[in-house]
């Protein structure tokens, strides 16, 4: 892990060693609420939300000698504990990245001069949202996050705190589309995404992230970041109608 600084009792900058402060968080002599920044950054964050220490702070059985009602109940079941669930906030970026990657996909048709009839725009349809899960999986397992996570402030990491390697991140993208957008099916797709959601809202987890022992992170986002996803979301929107 890289450089890393922490604000220290006195309120003084130490740097540190990122493996040095995982061990520190992970023993209790740092807390999630401990202020962190990387090397040569300016901006100061508690530990808690930078995704960087979820290992520490939510390891194997965290919660095994509380009642199961202080924890997610499925979590607490399985030994594990996940960050706190904000399932709209997975919503709406995973909806950006969609956005996005269809309106790229039709700009390059576009660009390609095919004027697609009915059942080219039907191919589209299809093919678009397959696409998008290798590209997801690429950019999981090269940075953690996409580009409407990025906005949102999501990161997807394993328990350890690395990346997901790539038939990792592809397994994931997998389940996502079959279990959660109901492979796009009229009617299916708002079955499935309800029951995800009644899921991740009671248990703290997606049965994808569960099985994979996959961390989702999120930070504080403000509605500067609100408005700006909507407003990402529109332009592609208009972009595919256009």
């Amino acid at each position: 892990m890289s450089r890393w600084e922490y604000l220290d009792a006195h309120g003084a900058a130490a740097p540190i060693e990122g493996r040095e402060l995982l061990a520190l968080i992970g023993s209790g002599r740092l807390s999630a609420a401990t202020r962190v920044r990387r090397r040569g950054r300016r901006r100061w964050r508690e530990a808690g939300l930078t995704g960087a220490f979820d290992s520490a702070l939510y390891p194997p059985g965290a919660f095994a000698e509380l009642p199961e009602y202080d924890a997610p109940e499925h979590a607490a079941r399985a030994g594990r504990v996940y960050p706190p669930a904000r399932p709209w906030v997975r919503l709406w970026a995973r909806f950006v990245d969609l956005a996005l990657f269809d309106a790229l996909v039709r700009y390059v048709v576009a660009i390609a001069a095919w004027r697609p009839e009915v059942a080219g725009e039907l191919a589209i349809g299809f093919v678009t949202p397959m696409a998008w899960l290798v590209v997801e999986a690429i950019a999981l397992s090269a940075v953690g996050t996409t580009p409407g996570k990025a906005l949102l402030k999501v990161t997807v990491r394993r328990r350890d705190g690395r990346h997901l390697d790539f038939p990792g991140s592809l397994n994931r993208a997998f389940d996502v589309w079959l279990k959660g957008l109901g492979m796009g099916l009229p009617v299916v797709v708002i079955v499935t995404e309800l029951l995800a959601y009644r899921r991740l809202s009671r248990t703290g987890v997606t049965s994808w992230d569960e099985a994979g022992d996959v961390l989702v992170s999120h930070a504080r986002i403000g509605y500067p970041r609100v408005a700006l996803a909507a407003a990402v979301l529109l332009v592609a929107l208009a972009l595919r109608a256009a």
